[in-house]
């Protein structure tokens, strides 16, 4: 039987997940949620609460990680602790709402940037996204070790764009962070101000989980995955955070809370004749280079659910000379570009991805409790330090946020309950593809 190839380093890994995670949500995000937190101050903390979040997480999920080394990643936590039925689900909001809606937000953000260069226009912009998606779909699908080169390679350069971003910041700021700011954008009435900021914040930070996503094809993956994700989550973390005060050092407050090209003003303080040009191309070559990581490993649950036999079993075809998925990757490309065509503003994308994301991240986090419980001599090459604190610490956090999402009001609430409609709805596809694979035996 064809198998997946271990070709992924310690190494490659961690600029995977750092990739992953460092996208386009902080050059997007960071105006809404100073908004919603009213001061610089607040505004940090909301963000290094983001970076706990991340870092909690990756200490629980890395002993997932080293426990179950196979292609799938959270679907496989999930089957092994509650069954096919949640695992199903997961994999089913995965490819209608999490990871397409994410490849959507970063296909419409790379055009609306090589719109801001080359004046494309609308409908350009449409044919620019769709043809990023079908960019990377080619790369992911030819070949494995070039798509991680590749990722690796792009994830480098948006890093050096950002520390280019923090050093100006640092070396010339014309602004303290300590100025007065005013709430540009106050949350409706009985909302909770932290959570509104968090969607954007956790959304920005979401991405370091892909490193689980590829466990079957990492070299010494017991010992390297648990390594890559807590690397990963530190390395992130302080990225953001000085990223943000790089924002205030250069900008007064009230212009970050409305600027919707923040990155871009921030530059244009101290380089006014390429700055915007400068982020511009920062933000498209991020793009790219998350795009390429999210066609790279996603489709690794989609294959592993149709190698369980719950899913269609077309999607576990490996292609016959590079050994990947290729008819999971085209899948996930095909529903990416749909909802190009039809999707609405980015913000509204946000919103629409983060609350199932932040469903199954609790319950795979409260799967470490149910399989020490079920299976308390599984081989753990990683134990998580400070169990059962930190993993506790972790799930109470992310569940609280969950209930506030459920609770607030608004549009927000709309695209809420549509992404959780869509993750009840695939309820009934599980039992379809039950029935279909008991009548096939």
């Amino acid at each position: 039987m064809t198998q997946l190839r271990k070709e992924i380093s310690l190494f490659g890994l961690v600029l995977i997940a750092v990739g992953a995670s460092v996208g386009v949500g902080i050059f997007l995000t960071p105006g809404n949620i100073a908004g919603y937190m009213q001061s610089p101050a607040n505004t940090l903390i909301v963000w290094a609460l983001g970076g706990l979040i991340t870092i909690l997480g990756a200490m629980t999920f890395a002993e997932l990680g080293g426990m179950f080394p196979h292609a799938g990643g959270i679907y496989v936590y999930l089957k092994e602790a509650y069954g096919d039925l949640v695992a199903f689900l997961y994999g089913w909001v995965t490819l209608l709402v999490i990871n397409t809606g994410s490849l959507a937000f970063l296909a419409l953000a790379f055009a609306k940037y090589f719109n801001f260069v080359f004046f494309v226009g609308y409908e350009g912009m449409q044919l620019v996204a769709i043809a990023m998606i079908f960019f990377v779909t080619l790369l992911n699908i030819f070949t494995v070790s070039m798509g991680a080169f590749i990722s690796a390679f792009l994830t480098a350069l948006k890093i050096l764009g950002l520390t280019a971003l923090i050093a100006s910041g640092i070396i010339w700021y014309s602004h303290g962070v300590f100025n007065s700011g005013t709430n540009l954008n106050p949350p409706v009435e009985g909302n909770n101000p932290f959570a509104l900021a968090l969607i954007g914040v956790l959304f920005s930070y979401g991405g370091w989980q892909h490193a689980t996503f590829l466990s079957g094809e990492v070299k010494n993956h017991k010992n390297n995955i648990p390594k890559a994700m807590v690397i990963a989550s530190v390395i992130i973390t302080l990225i953001y955070l000085l990223t943000n005060l790089s924002y205030m050092l250069l900008l007064p407050f009230e212009q970050i809370c409305s600027s919707n090209t923040l990155a871009a003003d921030a530059m244009h303080t101290i380089f006014p004749q390429f700055g915007g040009l400068f982020i511009a191309a920062v933000i498209m070559i991020s793009a790219l280079g998350t795009a390429t990581i999210y066609l790279f490993g996603v489709p690794r649950i989609y294959y592993a659910m149709a190698r369980d036999g719950v899913f269609f079993k077309q999607l576990a075809v490996l292609h016959p000379r590079v050994n990947t998925p290729v008819n999971a990757i085209l899948l996930q490309s095909f529903w990416s570009i749909m909802l190009i065509l039809f999707w609405g503003r980015l913000e509204d994308i946000i919103n629409y991805v983060v609350f199932t994301d932040w469903i199954f991240f609790f319950l795979a986090a409260v799967s470490l409790f149910v399989l020490r419980f079920k299976s308390p001599a599984a081989e753990r090459p990683y134990n998580v330090w400070g169990y059962p604190v930190v993993p506790l610490l972790f799930s109470g956090i992310v569940l609280w946020f969950i209930l506030n999402l459920l609770f607030t009001k608004g549009d927000i609430r709309e695209q809420i309950m549509a992404s959780a409609f869509i993750m009840l709805s695939g309820t009934l596809f599980y039992f379809y593809f039950k029935k279909y694979r008991n009548a096939a035996r």
